[in-house]
């Protein structure tokens, strides 16, 4: 029960980079990206416009990526993690240094039980230096947390709090660990 509660925390996060969203001509990539920030209620009627998106020929590899991996996102909060992989997995072919897609398919991992593998992902957004860092810092911190590895859950909140402070999220899980009695040792 406690991993279902830890996974419902984990951070799903489309692609920020506005050049990745923004297609000249085509909405329906912007209203894929929108959707992976709605209830997930929504996320089956929002394939839809993904699949518009993907089939536009104006697009470049790297907005066809962030299409992909946004769709990827829907397809988690449907739980349709088969489709989730694969649009991960095509979005890292076409643009292999893709911290974005590292983060979300960690998320499909540690989702299907896949712990290591998640932690694998985290670490290469992290090694990528992506500008969500905080995130694959914060999620690691979950799947540490959920495999009962409490030192290395707090370094990693520890961590997301200090790439992006006050963060409420990550705060509140730093504090938590505090209380508790831990502390980093340097």
């Amino acid at each position: 029960m406690r991993v279902i509660a830890l996974t419902t925390l984990l951070l799903t996060l489309g692609t920020a980079n506005a050049d990745d969203l923004v297609v000249a001509g085509n909405p329906d990539a912007n209203d894929c990206y929108r959707a992976t920030m709605l209830p997930n209620s929504v996320a089956a009627a929002s394939i839809a416009s993904c699949n518009v998106a993907l089939n536009t020929r104006r697009t470049t590899r790297r907005q066809r990526a962030s299409i992909l991996v946004n769709r990827g996102i829907l397809y988690n909060h449907m739980g349709d993690y088969d489709a989730a992989f694969a649009d991960f997995e095509a979005a890292l072919e076409l643009v292999s240094n893709f911290p974005e897609a590292y983060i979300n398919r960690g998320n499909t991992y540690f989702y299907t039980g896949q712990v290591e593998e998640a932690i694998a992902d985290y670490n290469r957004a992290i090694e990528q230096r992506s500008a969500k860092r905080h995130t694959a810092y914060f999620n690691r911190g979950l799947v540490n947390e959920a495999q009962k590895q409490p030192e290395r859950a707090f370094a990693d909140f520890v961590r997301a709090n200090e790439l992006k402070p006050g963060w409420v999220l990550a705060a509140g899980r730093v504090e938590h660990y505090r209380k508790q009695g831990y502390r980093l040792s340097h």
